[in-house]
């Protein structure tokens, strides 16, 4: 018993140090790091529209599923809207859990989940008629964003000398993408409120694809 899982333990390590000597040749391909940075850019601009779209949206959000809808006045809606916010709080504890598991498993899977259940959680507030939908879209954003996995593979993966620069390149990238979202504003919404939802629409896809 003892010899097998010697030879178990053994087979583990000989794939482990195949994988890590993959990751080696790949990351000392310059095509690799341009593409991979590539990557996490995008990613980081789905991150940084995820954590700051629904408050550009707030009035929106207000009219339509307290106002239009409930038949609220605009300061009773918004009231509603910020308690049903501190709802979700009790969820963020689950960061506790989630988050040490990238250690466990790697960086990588952590990055596609969370890049995926972002565009997920964009996708549901896309097509939300009422307000529960929307907040189970919101709560599944506000949860992944509070990992930033792809600021910490950025920072894994760059050289010590570069570490500080290639973060602060990538994050400027991402503050500037956030400018997608007044021009989807203004593109897709052409002044009319209804149409706030396919601001939604856009990052949501671009996060699914960035995932697959």
């Amino acid at each position: 018993m003892d010899q097998t899982k010697i030879e178990k333990q053994q087979r583990r390590e000989a794939k482990e140090l195949a994988r890590r000597e993959r990751q080696v040749k790949f990351k000392e391909n310059k095509f690799y790091i341009i593409y991979l940075f590539m990557i996490l850019s995008l990613v980081f601009i789905t991150d940084e529209i995820a954590s700051t779209i629904s408050i550009q949206f707030q009035s929106n959000i207000v009219n339509e599923f307290f106002v239009d809808k409930k038949g609220m006045t605009y300061g009773e809606g918004l009231s509603l809207f910020s308690a049903l916010g501190i709802i979700t709080y009790p969820i963020s504890l689950l960061m506790v859990v989630y988050r040490p598991l990238a250690d466990k498993y790697g960086r990588k899977p952590f990055l596609i989940i969370n890049t995926f259940c972002m565009a997920l959680g964009l996708f549901i507030v896309y097509l939300s008629q009422d307000i529960v939908v929307y907040m189970i879209g919101g709560t599944l954003m506000g949860f992944m964003v509070s990992h930033d996995m792809q600021a910490v593979y950025i920072l894994e993966c760059s050289s010590e000398k570069n570490r500080a620069r290639n973060y602060s390149i990538i994050k400027a990238i991402a503050i500037l993408g956030t400018l997608l979202v007044p021009l989807l504003r203004a593109t897709l919404m052409q002044n009319v409120s209804e149409r706030w939802h396919l601001v939604y629409l856009v990052p949501a896809i671009i996060g699914f694809v960035l995932s697959f």
